[in-house]
C-alpha cells in the first residue's frame, strides 16, 4: 500500500473491526477531540480505515463502505482532515 507500506490486510482488518473500538472515537463530539496531543493517534486510525477500504472493496464491499463511514466519523472529531483515496467516494 503506497501510503502505509506493506500491510497484512487480514490482520489489519481484524484489528480495525474486531479489536479497536472505533465507535468510541467516532461518536459525535461537538467540540472535537478534546485532547489535542493525542489527536494524532486518532488521525492515524482514521487514515488506516481510509487506506484499508480500497483493499477490501473487491472481496467485501460492505466492509469497505463501513471502513469509509468510520473514517468519516473519526475525522469529524479532528481539527484537520488529511484526505485520502477518492476512488470509493
Amino acid at each position: 500500500m503506497p501510503q502505509l507500506g506493506f500491510v497484512n490486510v487480514t490482520r489489519t482488518t481484524a484489528l480495525l473491526f474486531e479489536v479497536y473500538h472505533a465507535h468510541t472515537a467516532a461518536r459525535l463530539r461537538p467540540h472535537g477531540w478534546i485532547d489535542r496531543p493525542s489527536e494524532g493517534i486518532l488521525t492515524l486510525y482514521g487514515l488506516t480505515f481510509e487506506y484499508t477500504a480500497p483493499l477490501l472493496q473487491k472481496a467485501n464491499p460492505a466492509l469497505a463502505a463501513r471502513a469509509l463511514a468510520t473514517q468519516d466519523s473519526i475525522f469529524r472529531n479532528t481539527s484537520q482532515y488529511l484526505g485520502g483515496p477518492p476512488e470509493l467516494r
